[in-house]
């Protein structure tokens, strides 16, 4: 066995000897040209692979030494344990020589060369690094666990919780017949309801003719009662609404009804000392034919907890949609004039149009473009009078888009003369957004001339506007002095005698 272990030591030290022999060999190569370099190169590789190959073989004889040595120690187990002591501590002497002697050989050369240790070496670069060293395979790297998109970037975990009230809810109704008898019944003395059930508990009703007590003598008083006396230990927590049963249309609302507690400690009813005062009760319409009904509504709070629940995401999470561009699509067409099959001649100008368009938003274009009332000539072309083109463009805008363009300048002018032109096509809705913005124009040098506009058109909330500034005296006495109401007197006599009429009236001043 000592033979066998000599041999693979011997191996590793040839085997370690190669190694800087390789190590001279390439620094001397550093010296020479590129292409000498790269054929001391090969041959260098070469004997690395031979001495590979010869420390391999060490190894594989080391193991087999191992083995002999195993069995070699069983048997000295036998001998008795000093004996094996000494065979043991003699054995790892004669090992240790052998190995020593080379790396003492070695660091005494490096010494005397000046090249140090191998950690050294590295630092300066000049440690071979052994091409024959097999590569590590990437299937034998276990892969580590992915992360999802998600949780790299870090999005928050959602849950959601909810704290419910379990409720029961009823009512009960209470009739009375035959009240002016009941009016006998002394004060503090009760006519109570039959027994009913909400929420899992019995209740009554109390009915009180003279009140409850000599302060509510004059009042009736009606409370609620929780019958269940003999459960001494017994809570609970309900909310109540007595009233008249004529006066409930729907469910009542307990939203904002003050939660109660029913019970031995307390009080075990809950009402109103004074429901309604007795006088206004026999006056009102809740007396009817002598007999009235009272209607109880309860709400018994049962246990309050806390539950697990799915989160409801808004429906604008995964849907958005956006909001119509269809105004702006038939603006661009009649822009565009694509497809128009009608011109109209306006002052001098000519404006493209579709019959349909225009047909669809009104019914006198309609029945200009293809009813009885058709117009044009052979070409093709409308001719629209009294009206002005700027007005008339604005006017196609507004049945293309529904809408008015922006108008910074002379608003009330341009609003004047497109309320004549809705009034003209049967445009309502542009009639009464000229009519809401002249309403802020009204002044004493405009208010005759916009009062005759909405007489003459039929605006009666552009009319009622213009009253009301008149109704001021201040206001009346200065449009009074000026030209433009005597005018106005004089077109329309039936307008002074209807702002007579207005300014006559109670508070009209």
């Amino acid at each position: 066995m000592r033979q066998v272990t000599g041999a693979a030591l011997g191996g590793a030290a040839a085997c370690g000897a190669s190694q800087v022999a390789a190590a001279v060999v390439e620094d001397e190569e550093e010296e020479e040209g590129g292409a000498r370099r790269e054929s001391r190169g090969t041959g260098w590789r070469l004997v690395a692979r031979q001495l590979a190959e010869a420390a391999l073989g060490g190894a594989a004889a080391c193991r087999t030494s191992q083995v002999a040595a195993v069995a070699a120690e069983e048997e000295e187990e036998e001998e008795g344990g000093a004996r094996r002591e000494s065979r043991g501590a003699g054995w790892r002497s004669a090992a240790r020589r052998p190995a020593e002697e080379p790396r003492r050989a070695g660091r005494a050369r490096r010494k005397k060369e000046g090249r140090g240790s191998k950690a050294e070496a590295e630092e300066r670069g000049e440690w071979p690094n052994l091409p024959f060293l097999p590569p590590i395979r990437s299937a034998l790297v276990p892969s580590l666990p992915t992360m999802s998109p998600a949780a790299r970037r870090g999005n928050p975990s959602r849950s959601a919780s909810a704290i419910v009230a379990d409720t029961a809810t009823g009512y009960h109704l209470l009739k009375v017949d035959g009240y002016s008898l009941t009016k006998a019944t002394p004060t503090g003395s009760s006519l109570t309801s039959t027994q009913f059930t909400v929420g899992g508990h019995r209740w009554r009703i109390k009915y009180y003719p003279n009140g409850d007590s000599a302060d509510s003598a004059d009042y009736i008083s009606v409370y609620l009662l929780l019958d269940e006396k003999a459960s001494l230990d017994l809570k609970v927590e309900a909310k109540y609404l007595i009233s008249f049963a004529d006066q409930v249309k729907t469910q009542p609302s307990m939203k904002y009804r003050t939660v109660r507690t029913f019970h031995r400690e307390g009080s075990w009813t809950w009402g109103y000392g004074k429901f309604i005062k007795r006088e206004d009760f026999e006056k009102s319409d809740h007396l009817r034919d002598d007999s009235f009904t009272i209607r109880c509504d309860i709400l018994v709070v049962h246990k309050i907890h806390t539950k697990e629940t799915a989160e409801i995401l808004p429906v604008e999470t995964f849907v958005s949609v956006p909001p119509s561009d269809m105004n702006q699509q038939f603006g661009d067409l009649l822009e565009t004039e694509k497809g128009a099959d009608v011109v109209f001649e306006v002052g001098g100008q000519t404006f493209a149009a579709h019959r349909c368009v225009l047909a669809a938003r009104s019914p006198v274009f309609r029945a200009e473009l293809y009813g009885l009332m058709k117009e044009g000539d052979t070409a093709g072309v409308v001719r629209i009078e009294e009206m002005e083109a700027q007005v008339f463009k604005v006017l196609l805008r507004f049945l293309y888009t529904d809408s008015l363009p922006e108008m910074k300048e002379e608003e009330d002018v341009m609003c004047q003369h497109l309320l004549v032109a809705a009034d003209r096509y049967n445009l309502e809705r542009l009639k009464l957004i000229c009519e809401e913005k002249l309403c802020k124009y009204i002044s004493v040098g405009t208010v005759s001339n916009i009062l005759a506009l909405a007489d003459q058109h039929h605006c009666d909330g552009l009319k009622k506007a213009c009253f009301n500034f008149l109704g001021s005296p201040a206001n009346l006495s200065a449009v009074v002095a000026g030209e433009g109401f005597k005018h106005l007197s004089k077109i329309c006599p039936s307008l002074m005698e209807e702002l007579v009429v207005v300014l006559a009236l109670p508070g009209s001043s």
